[in-house]
């Protein structure tokens, strides 16, 4: 899955990270900037890199305390 994360500032979704391939079975930490950006709203947006299926899941912590595989 190619992962990006994005914001919401008005009432347009901006990019706030770059695009990152994260294969199956990785715990990754995507570094954004929601944050400084002051958006009033979060996602993350998965895109299938394969037409294999695959399931995504996972965790938003503003500053999380386990740090794993970091894509900035």
């Amino acid at each position: 899955m190619k992962y990006t994360v994005q914001g919401k500032n008005g009432s347009t979704w901006y990019n706030r990270s770059g695009s990152y391939v994260i294969y199956n079975g990785t715990k990754a930490s995507i570094t954004n900037t929601v944050y400084a950006n002051n958006d009033s709203k979060v996602r993350v947006k998965f895109q299938p890199v394969s037409t294999a299926y695959a399931t995504a899941s996972g965790y938003w912590h503003p500053d999380p305390s386990h740090t794993y595989t970091i894509f900035n």
